[in-house]
């Protein structure tokens, strides 16, 4: 319904592209959009797009702890 509010969740953030693009329809279709949950944030700038576009962004983890807690960073 217009109004309600909503979370973007995506499972992994590369450029934020396809976050934008979500947002931006459920904006389109009266949604509140409070902000955006990866679960993985690859760190190639989508978080950084995402927060210069007003919206607050949450991560679980990033790429780097994911490849450290593998012993491969």
């Amino acid at each position: 319904p217009p109004g309600a509010p909503v979370l973007v969740v995506e499972d992994t953030l590369t450029s934020g592209v396809s976050a934008l693009a979500a947002v931006s329809a459920l904006r389109f279709h009266g949604a509140e959009v409070k902000g955006v949950l990866a679960l993985v944030d690859r760190e190639a700038g989508g978080a950084d797009a995402l927060r210069e576009a007003g919206l607050r962004v949450s991560v679980i983890f990033t790429a780097a702890e994911l490849l450290a807690a593998q012993g491969r960073r």
